[in-house]
């Protein structure tokens, strides 16, 4: 028994340095919430880029973007826009033909939503968060027109520059096989 305090002592002496050191409580809690978990080769995602960016991949988990918001309430992170059903595809580009385009391709499985520079800014649909200085393009190396396809779990499904409507698509056909009905 008399061997067993010590090793009772530095358990717990780990804990409270791993709770009290912010880089230490950081990396726990994201490895605790599986947030470094990635599948980059899973046959679930894909991409369709010639030349991409640094930014996240496919695969991995899609981070939150400091800055990103909604045009009516502020701030708001990944987590909360994955609060609606089914899939969650942000798309920037200037071209409000082909976010529409790209709406109508995800139909009725999730949520398409315009990333803009400006609050007041139009949009081919009325759903768009704000993201005034270009931070959400550059955490997922989109450039000024590509999307990012977010699964209901979190993950990151597919990446495209540019937006391309028949991209998601071939997504959704090749790498989940629903039917698009196009």
């Amino acid at each position: 028994m008399p061997e067993a305090a010590p090793k009772v002592l530095v358990w717990e002496w780990a804990l409270f340095a791993a709770g009290h050191t912010s880089a230490l409580r950081d990396t726990a809690a994201a490895r605790m919430a599986e947030l470094t978990v990635g599948y980059p080769h899973s046959a679930i995602v894909g991409h369709s880029y010639s030349h991409h960016a640094r930014g996240l991949h496919p695969g991995a988990h899609a981070a939150d973007v400091p800055g990103l918001q909604r045009p009516d309430t502020g701030p708001v992170a990944i987590g909360d826009l994955l609060r609606q059903p089914g899939h969650l595809v942000l798309a920037c580009s200037r071209d409000l033909d082909r976010i529409a385009a790209v709406g109508d391709a995800l139909g009725d499985l999730g949520t398409v939503l315009h990333v803009v520079h400006d609050g007041g800014q139009a949009g081919a649909v009325s759903a768009r968060v704000v993201d005034t200085d270009g931070a959400f393009a550059r955490t997922y190396g989109l450039g000024e027109d590509g999307f990012v396809a977010i699964r209901p779990d979190g993950y990151i499904g597919y990446l495209a520059t540019p937006a391309d409507p028949a991209a998601l698509r071939r997504y959704l056909v090749d790498h989940l096989a629903i039917s698009t009905g196009h």
